[in-house]
C-alpha cells in the first residue's frame, strides 16, 4: 500500500510542467492588456463622436484673440473701410465642411460713417 498524501497526488510529476504553464499565463496577461487597450480605444472613439455631434449641432464660439486677428486681416484687405463684428462662431455642417459665421457686422467708411450694418 502506498502512503501518498493528497498534496503529493496533485504535485506535478514532470519538472517541465511548471515551464509549460508560464506561456499560458503570459498569454492571459497579454489578452488582459489587449482587452483593456481595446476598451480604452472604444471609450476614446465614443467621446470623440460625442464631441463631434456636439460641434455639429451647436458650434464653437471663437476666442477674443481670434476675433481680433480675423478683423485685422479683413481690414487690411479692405483699405479705406473698417469692418466690425460682435460675434464669430465656427460650425461644422453635416458633410464636415466648416462654416465661419459673423454676427453684428458693421462696415464703416474712411470718415467713420456707417455704410452697412448686418445682423
Amino acid at each position: 500500500m502506498s502512503t501518498t498524501t493528497a498534496s503529493e497526488k496533485h504535485a506535478p510529476q514532470d519538472p517541465a510542467l511548471p515551464e509549460r504553464r508560464k506561456p499560458a499565463a503570459r498569454g492571459r496577461r497579454v489578452l488582459w492588456h489587449l482587452g483593456h487597450f481595446c476598451f480604452g480605444c472604444s471609450v476614446l472613439v465614443l467621446v470623440m463622436a460625442g464631441a463631434l455631434a456636439l460641434v455639429l449641432g451647436v458650434g464653437l464660439g471663437a476666442p477674443a484673440w481670434l476675433k481680433e486677428r480675423v478683423a485685422r486681416g479683413i481690414n487690411e484687405g479692405l483699405p479705406g473701410y473698417a469692418l466690425r463684428f460682435d460675434d464669430m462662431s465656427l460650425t461644422l455642417e453635416r458633410n464636415l465642411v466648416p462654416r465661419l459665421a459673423l454676427r453684428g457686422v458693421a462696415i464703416a467708411g474712411v470718415d467713420g460713417g456707417p455704410l452697412a450694418k448686418l445682423s
